[in-house]
């Protein structure tokens, strides 16, 4: 299926190291890494040297998935077990079945389910031949809509990929919850009236 906007990008977001009493109640504890200048590669490997050092490996796992170093993240996420982020890593290095596979032990009611399904979504469509599981597990995820303009590109996957396999329902409350979040959502907009010009589509 043709694709009606620009392809998904990864929400490029970084933890704060931050003390409990080292800041206000409320404040904000992600930045935006584009906003910031990106650290030397020698700051970055003292950091994760000093995170491993204090038994903090998923922190310094997560130090190298921001700065691109995916496989060695992977490795610590692995050991880890932290499958959400195992997955993330896996899409990053091209396999997206195999993030699936991962990001699927994620538990539905965990904290990281959300988080889970929007790696899912990015992988999903990139794969013609679904796992009807794939399905069952974004079923509560997909059900609920997007709580946050971070969820938007995750939404617009899926309302791709239900359209491409016939399931209309499905993609128009896909594009009816990212439209609730943001009306003027030109992606959203264009793949609604596009899909209402050319009539049902086919079963896949």
């Amino acid at each position: 299926m043709e694709s009606l906007r620009p392809p998904s990008t990864p929400e490029l977001r970084i933890e704060k190291v931050t003390s409990r009493s080292s800041r206000a109640p409320g404040t904000p504890t992600s930045i935006d890494v584009r906003t910031i200048a990106v650290p030397s590669r020698a700051k970055i490997e003292r950091h994760v040297q000093q995170l491993m050092e204090a038994r903090r490996p998923v922190a310094a796992a997560e130090v190298l998935l921001i700065a691109g170093r995916h496989q060695e993240a992977l490795d610590l996420f692995l050991e880890a077990g932290v499958h959400h982020q195992v997955g993330a890593c896996l899409r990053a290095l091209g396999h997206p079945g195999e993030a699936i596979a991962h990001l699927m032990l994620t538990p539905a009611d965990g904290p990281h389910y959300r988080e889970a399904c929007r790696e899912v979504a990015r992988c999903a469509v990139d794969i013609t031949d679904l796992d009807p599981l794939v399905f069952e597990y974004l079923e509560s995820f997909s059900d609920s809509g997007p709580r946050s303009k971070n969820e938007i590109t995750a939404f617009l996957d899926l309302a791709e990929i239900f359209h491409g396999r016939g399931n209309e329902r499905r993609a128009n409350r896909c594009l009816k919850g990212v439209l609730r979040i943001d009306p003027e959502h030109s992606a959203a907009q264009m793949m609604q009236f596009t899909w209402l010009a050319k009539g049902p589509a086919s079963k896949g």
